[in-house]
C-alpha cells in the first residue's frame, strides 16, 4: 500500500511541476474574456444599428 501511495505522490509532484497546462489555461481565460467583451459590445451595437435603420426606414417612407 505504501508503494502505491509513493507512486501517486511522485505522479502528482511531476504534474504540479509541469507548467504547460497553466499557459493553455491562461489562453483559455483570455479567450473567454474576449468573447464576453465582444458579445457585450455586439448587443449594444446591434441596438444602435437597429435604431438607425428604423429611423432611416421611416425617413424614406415619409419621403414617398
Amino acid at each position: 500500500m505504501m508503494h502505491l501511495m509513493t507512486k501517486a505522490f511522485v505522479k502528482v509532484s511531476v504534474a504540479m511541476g509541469d507548467r504547460k497546462g497553466v499557459t493553455s489555461l491562461e489562453y483559455g481565460v483570455v479567450a473567454a474574456a474576449l468573447i464576453a467583451a465582444v458579445t457585450a459590445g455586439m448587443s449594444v451595437l446591434s441596438s444602435n444599428l437597429e435604431a438607425a435603420f428604423t429611423t432611416l426606414g421611416l425617413a424614406i417612407r415619409s419621403a414617398f
